[in-house]
């Protein structure tokens, strides 16, 4: 008799961490708190690409494409009703600033507008953190295009290649900043990593102490060259971060959590992910931007009025959903 796998709840656990950690990133906060905060911070985005390509691979190509294909499929809905939800909080955001209601959508049929959407996944009349599901969708696309080809394992070793671009790319060579959070840059080759860490398996070979000395140089490298050379070291210093976390996530999948806070890892924070940019605008159209030390407090606000809206969405969402079925 085949046995289910059990699901691996500590990394529904750390997705609660890494999504604070992306909250923590978008907040301004007054230095030397912001650099500390971006040295943490960054690991977030790789670490959520990784697990999204570790939970799509399965023992072959083909039951990975049938995976992967229900996921693109989800996420396709997740996207959608985001750009919903995040519509309807730029139009208040907009009455409460005097503007135009729906002068942030003329933005998308600007000059440009197209290119940011296509090329770079990003558009001015979304929030900077919609790219992530933008940049999920177009690297899924690629990654179904491989499976269906049947050179996927071919496909990893530009993964390396991919991920040293963003390092040595510079402003000189006429590639603007936001490539780093481009879906052929970085979503691509964190899924194929994620994928890897299912097809091999070696992570769980790799000691514990390994993993934790991997995050302490990550964090150590984005904290003192960071500074100096900008958002490549940044960027790059969190690939020892992501994959040092979730080598320990995978080493301690069989440790049992709270059935409500693996849940709430499980179901709550891609929409935290998604919503706190929006809801931030919000809180500082309507309250004003803090200057002091009370900035601080900014980042577990938001957290908590993120995840509280995205778990009334759900339910309203899941009530709609219920209806229907009747």
């Amino acid at each position: 008799m085949k046995t289910v796998r059990k699901r691996n709840e500590t990394i529904d656990v750390m997705r609660i961490l890494a999504s604070f950690m992306v909250v923590l990133i978008h907040i301004h906060l007054p230095e030397p708190v912001t650099g500390l905060s971006m040295a943490l911070g960054r690991f977030a985005v790789p670490f959520f690409f990784m697990v999204s390509g570790y939970y799509m691979r399965r023992e072959d190509d083909g039951k990975t494409l049938e995976a992967a294909w229900r996921f693109f499929l989800s996420v396709l809905k997740m996207t959608g009703l985001s750009v919903l939800a995040v519509s309807v909080i730029n139009v208040a955001v907009s009455l409460i600033r005097g503007s135009a209601p729906f002068g942030w959508l003329t933005s998308f049929f600007a000059r440009d507008g197209l290119r940011l959407l296509l090329l770079y996944n990003r558009s001015h009349f979304l929030n900077s953190a919609m790219w992530y599901l933008l940049a999920l969708v177009y690297a899924m696309v690629i990654i179904l295009a491989l499976l269906k080809l049947r050179v996927m394992r071919r496909a990893y070793w530009t993964i390396v290649p991919l991920l040293v671009w963003n390092l040595i790319r510079g402003e000189g060579m006429g590639m603007p900043w936001y490539t780093q959070g481009n879906w052929l840059f970085m979503a691509l080759p964190f899924l194929m990593l994620g994928m890897v860490l299912r097809d091999t398996g070696w992570a769980r070979k790799i000691p514990a102490p390994a993993a934790w000395c991997m995050i302490a140089a990550g964090i150590a490298s984005t904290c003192v060259e960071g500074p100096r050379f900008g958002e490549q070291v940044l960027y790059m210093g969190t690939v020892p971060v992501a994959l040092g976390v979730i080598i320990l996530c995978l080493q301690n999948e069989d440790r049992d959590w709270p059935d409500s806070v693996a849940e709430f890892g499980r179901r709550l924070t891609p929409w935290i992910f998604v919503l706190h940019c929006s809801l931030r605008d919000l809180v500082y159209a309507c309250f004003g931007r803090p200057k002091d030390w009370t900035a601080v407090l900014m980042p577990f606000l938001f957290f908590l009025l993120s995840a509280m809206v995205a778990a009334a969405f759900r339910r309203l969402w899941c009530m709609i959903r219920r209806r229907q079925g009747a």
